[in-house]
């Protein structure tokens, strides 16, 4: 196949490939962001032996990251049409927590630098990825971009990157899905897969997930099992903390608690009533259960993305006091 039928436009492999060769001089300015794709570990692997796409998935993104980042003027409104300098595209695979991380550095003469760039290419590169993977994948999602730096100066050293930690950065997490049917434990875990990847788009490793019924007995089980044996900084559970009669996931945590932080719940309720004011009836809390923090969210797939937003930023300093390192 010609390379014209593979980059479908001979500007864009134009772009992509004139970057890797520019001069770039100390007195430009510099932007570097990244974003995070997370998929199954079969379809890392698919990508990378060319199974589901007929050419390098990682390089078919990169040339359009590098396109999109030269034509962010015209994709995004408000933005001026500047004058790049380069724009470097790298890859992070992590085979552990599923996901390919996408870092984009680009670099200006302009005085509104480049950050819109560097975001524009971050964001081409995971589409790309996205378009390849989507016919084999339903779990993929997209997370965690942001700007690692805005600079005039260049540093070529790549210290800051490394340095740069995602908000649960250290910390083993395990989730547990409460259904309201034992028969549903043989479907696909939607909840539970929202619930790890958005854990994992914050920098948290994943233990362990499982999916269990309502039964009291066999949550207090599945718990007392990951805090025995996985040893979890945190635990978050998904569902069973509505008023109906089956929803029993607030009495097993208070049952198994140490102590319990009020705040927490409180925290999810008020900020969920941003958004409906049905939020008042959820029970939503969160413990402290032999030095794990256990976290208890509603089972709605849009409340545990809020809730998890709101837990983000938090949760580390939490677990921080919980094991005596801040005092």
């Amino acid at each position: 196949m010609s390379q014209q039928s593979i980059f479908h436009d001979q500007n864009i492999s134009k772009f992509a490939h004139s970057d890797h060769n520019s001069n770039v001089q100390s007195s430009k300015k510099r932007a570097t962001a990244q974003g995070c794709i997370y998929m199954r570990s079969s379809t890392i692997q698919s990508i990378l032996d060319q199974s589901i796409c007929d050419h390098d998935g990682l390089t078919l993104a990169e040339i359009y990251g590098t396109f999109s980042a030269r034509k962010t003027y015209e994709i995004i409104p408000s933005c001026a049409n500047k004058s790049l300098g380069s724009v470097k595209l790298n890859f992070d695979i992590n085979r552990e927590n599923n996901y390919i991380r996408a870092i984009c550095t680009t670099t200006s003469n302009d005085h509104g630098g480049a950050e819109m760039e560097s975001l524009a290419g971050v964001n081409g590169a995971l589409l790309t990825l996205y378009n390849i993977a989507k016919k084999i994948d339903d779990t993929l999602y997209i997370g965690e971009m942001k700007l690692l730096e805005d600079e005039s100066s260049y540093d070529h050293s790549d210290a800051k990157l490394e340095s740069h930690k995602l908000p649960w950065s250290g910390l083993n997490v395990c989730t547990l899905t409460i259904t309201d049917s034992a028969d549903k434990k043989h479907d696909i875990d939607e909840e539970g897969l929202l619930t790890t990847n958005l854990a994992k788009s914050f920098g948290a490793k994943i233990c362990r997930s499982h999916i269990v019924s309502d039964q009291f007995e066999d949550i207090e089980l599945a718990l007392e099992d990951f805090m025995s044996f996985q040893k979890p900084n945190i635990i978050i559970t998904t569902g069973g903390t509505g008023l109906s009669p089956n929803d029993k996931t607030p009495e097993v945590l208070m049952k198994l608690a140490d102590k319990d932080i009020p705040g927490i719940g409180e925290l999810l309720r008020q900020e969920g009533s941003n958004f409906t004011s049905f939020s008042y009836y959820n029970r939503s809390l969160a413990v402290i259960s032999r030095g794990c923090l256990i976290i208890a969210l509603p089972g709605n797939p849009v409340a545990i993305e809020q809730a998890m937003n709101v837990l983000k930023n938090n949760i580390n300093y939490a677990v921080k006091i919980i094991n005596k390192d801040v005092h």
